[in-house]
């Protein structure tokens, strides 16, 4: 497994652009003086570039797995064999006997390898179909609704586009769980209600990787549409919840669950609050 070269600074190639090194000093865009040249040292990009000049080679990416991470397709990128691999670094790593780009996950035990996907992918789908079970037993339902709308576009009858939303959540919809009323029941009903407009085809609800590092991999909503770009921008946030609670508002959810108070508190339990709770806001209650 290699890793890639940190140029000066520390900052890591393919790193968060804001880390990158930059230019301290100021430079005239006209043409200096012609005797300038001979007191300014070139700059040699082998020596500002290369720590070990017999374990570094370039390499070209391909695909688009690491544009979260600022590797785009067809980058040239610089490969230093020397260095260490550490967790957090972005390594060039054989996989099956291939060499693939990718974000090293080194923790409690756990190696893993992760891209860096951003919502770009969306742009160049046609049609976003998410599993609607938890564990996943609709997939020939799944598979079905897609293919009939890969027929439609197909014989030219729609021609879908995606628009994806994220939200700022440490949860994904309670893990996608469908077994209980809960988050992604009621997720799923407001995305079932959504569909009905016209020009909306599918809204597909993704629970996401709770514990991955990538903004990305989390809880998002994708909403595939017919010729109804700014509807589907506007249903898809609203998919996931009303509004995001503050920090306060959590904090005292924490600490209340944690009481004697909330000592029957389940899972169950919460999810039944929520429904007596819409009811009441409902009647005008509360």
């Amino acid at each position: 497994m290699y890793s890639f070269d940190a140029i000066p600074d520390g900052a890591a190639v393919g790193s968060d652009p804001s880390a990158r090194p930059r230019e301290t000093r100021s430079t005239a865009a006209g043409f200096g003086s012609p005797g300038a040249d001979s007191t300014v040292k070139r700059i040699d990009l082998n020596d500002a570039l290369i720590r070990h000049p017999d374990a570094t080679f370039v390499m070209r990416a391909a695909g688009a797995a690491m544009q979260g991470a600022g590797i785009d397709d067809a980058d040239v990128l610089l490969v230093d064999r020397a260095i260490q691999p550490s967790h957090g670094h972005i390594v060039v790593a054989v996989v099956d006997g291939e060499l693939v780009c990718r974000r090293l996950w080194k923790q409690a035990g756990s190696t893993r390898l992760e891209a860096a996907f951003t919502d770009n992918p969306a742009t160049h789908a046609d049609i976003v179909v998410a599993y609607r079970t938890y564990p996943h037993i609709d997939q020939y339902e799944r598979a079905r609704q897609a293919a009939d709308l890969m027929q439609r576009r197909l014989d030219g009858e729609i021609d879908p586009r995606v628009v994806i939303a994220n939200r700022p959540t440490l949860l994904g919809f309670d893990g996608g769980k469908t077994t209980i009323e809960g988050v992604m029941t009621e997720a799923l009903r407001r995305a079932d209600a959504y569909e009905t407009e016209p020009g909306i085809l599918v809204v597909s609800v993704h629970a996401g990787f709770t514990r991955s590092n990538i903004r990305d991999a989390g809880p998002s909503v994708a909403v595939t549409h017919d010729g109804q770009p700014e509807r589907a921008r506007q249903m898809a946030p609203k998919v996931p919840m009303q509004r995001a609670g503050s920090a306060e508002e959590v904090a005292n959810t924490i600490v209340w669950l944690m009481s004697p108070e909330a000592s029957y508190v389940t899972g169950a339990n919460i999810a039944g609050f929520l429904k007596v709770a819409e009811a009441m806001m409902a009647q005008g209650v509360v």
